[in-house]
């Protein structure tokens, strides 16, 4: 006979799983970025330097977990990953090849950005024979993975092929805009590719490739995908719908450059947490920072900083909170604050190389490139060298001055990592209320003065001892995060301000359960709060 303590604790457990499948916590809605990948595979070194391999990034856990990993691919530059809602990996690619879970290339996954100097080089670069030793896709945030509105199986890919041009002092890649659908739902649940580089970029344009970026529309389902012209100031816009993907125009926000070629695969283009700013970096021009309308998905130039000959490279990112943009040339990195357009020094290069015995270069530089904005709420900033293992990180990005905390070669990576840059959309991004375009909501609703949303996320999730409460969005006031118990009690309150953008909370004397996770600022409304679910299990 099943022992009676045994008959409870399963049946404890079903009813905290039951209540996990009912109540709406954000975490499943909102961890298709819970994972990146970094790394190099080339087998006939794997012996002599262990460090070539694949790297796996997870934030599904406080602090994130690095792990070394055997996947098949490469990464150069190009990439993407996408996870479902609950943070598993689902699909990847290096620009080259897309591959499933099981880290199989998917059905019909192969030739991606196929054909032409870059995909041919990607395939054999100096490796030995076989696809599975070629390099990934070369550039910059040249990809991004979008879930097409009101599904959960079919994932939209947007990407630029690109090839090489001659320029007096560098060589640039002109591209196209491709465009590739994967069913997730085929195959039992790996995948098949259904659509493959599909040509959508307009007749008669070349695209400045490192330019792909997105953005959530004020409506809070569809999704704005933007890119820039190589030669002029020209921004493309499409718009993903339920129904598919519409071309809704140009529009040339900044004066022309007649002597411009921007250099793509030197430059990034990125989007604030709030979806109403996007700043470019390129070696020509500098950095430019736009205002961003959800609506109508035009542009409107806000600020310029022209470019610094002597350190050409770079990279931009913005902090969680949209105030600050980070802007790093190799040697400095500098923090731009949105309220002012006022400009702090915030980092400079200290001079540390990484060595590695017996390569033919046996020092490689930790300089400052490519950023991204993790869902940990820090930034991780890129070295430039190709051959190094190591990160920076800002540990407070939304703090001013020398208070963001920027620490150089922080993080030490199992494997090697060249330049790949993650470049995700704000999923969690939702519908601006009252903006005149929110049509998917109530009238009610849109006639209201605009309000701000707290989305947040927990994890881990279910936790036994501590679990991390993240928001996306600043908050413009000082607020409380408490925990709620099934039957209303309040049994945790803890005060955070305007510069927090998490907490960590203490949950190990908490009995098992689901609680509500509120995050309420001072003087509102309990309709305004922002509950996720969370389930305590040991």
């Amino acid at each position: 006979m099943y022992p009676l303590h045994r008959l409870a604790a399963l049946l404890r457990l079903y009813s905290t799983i039951h209540l996990l499948l009912i109540l709406p916590f954000s975490l499943l809605a909102q961890k298709y970025d819970a994972n990146w990948l970094f790394g190099r595979i080339y087998q006939s070194h794997s012996t002599t330097y262990p460090y070539y391999g694949t790297t796996d990034v997870s934030y599904n856990y406080t602090p994130a977990q690095l792990n070394f990993s055997n996947r098949p691919a490469n990464f150069v530059g190009y990439m993407y990953n996408f996870s479902n809602a609950a943070g598993t990996m689902q699909t990847y690619s290096n620009g080259v090849k897309i591959f499933n879970r099981l880290n199989q290339i998917m059905e019909n996954g192969d030739s991606i950005n196929c054909c032409g100097y870059l995909f041919n080089t990607s395939y054999s670069s100096n490796t030995p024979s076989g696809v599975e030793d070629g390099d990934g896709y070369r550039g910059i945030g040249g990809m991004t993975a979008l879930l097409q509105p009101n599904t959960d199986s079919i994932l939209h890919i947007f990407y630029s092929r690109h090839n090489p041009i001659s320029h007096p002092n560098y060589v640039s890649y002109p591209g196209e805009l491709l465009h590739t659908i994967i069913d997730l739902s085929k195959n039992n649940g790996l995948g098949k590719v259904i659509q493959k580089n599909k040509n959508i970029q307009l007749a008669g344009t070349q695209l400045n490739s490192a330019s792909v970026t997105a953005c959530r529309h004020a409506n809070g389902r569809d999704y704005w995908i933007l890119t820039q012209d190589l030669y002029k100031c020209y921004y493309y816009k499409y718009l993903l719908t339920d129904k598919g993907l519409v071309y809704k125009g140009w529009q040339q926000p900044d004066p022309w450059y007649s002597n411009a070629l921007f250099y793509d695969t030197q430059s990034q283009t990125i989007f604030n947490t709030e979806g109403d700013k996007l700043a470019n970096f390129d070696i020509e021009v500098g950095v430019r920072i736009y205002d961003f309308d959800r609506c109508t998905g035009d542009l409107r130039l806000k600020h310029t900083i022209p470019p610094d000959p002597a350190r050409p490279n770079g990279g931009l990112a913005f902090s969680p909170n949209s105030r600050f943009l980070y802007y790093s040339n190799l040697t400095y990195l500098y923090q731009i604050d949105m309220q002012d357009n006022s400009i702090d020094t915030v980092g400079v290069y200290d001079g540390f190389f990484y060595s590695i015995p017996g390569f033919p270069t046996s020092k490689y530089r930790t300089n400052f490139f490519s950023a991204y904005t993790a869902p940990d709420g820090k930034i991780y900033v890129n070295t430039y060298d190709l051959f190094t293992r190591y990160l920076h990180t800002i540990e407070s990005p939304n703090l001013k001055g020398m208070a963001c905390n920027f620490q150089q070669h922080s993080v030490f990576l199992p494997t090697f990592n060249y330049t790949t840059t993650p470049n995700y959309v704000n999923y969690r991004l939702g519908p601006l209320i009252g903006s005149g375009c929110d049509t998917l909501y109530s009238a009610t609703q849109s006639a209201a003065a605009p309000q701000k949303s707290y989305d947040t996320q927990l994890f881990p999730n279910p936790a036994s001892s501590n679990s991390r409460l993240v928001w996306y969005e600043p908050l413009r006031e000082a607020a409380k995060v408490q925990v709620v118990n099934a039957i209303g009690q309040v049994v945790q309150s803890t005060a955070v301000n305007t510069t927090d953008t998490y907490l960590d909370m203490d949950i190990k004397n908490l009995p098992n359960g689901v609680y509500s996770v509120r995050l309420q600022p001072q003087g509102a409304s309990a309709a305004r709060y922002q509950v996720a679910s969370l389930a305590v299990m040991r």
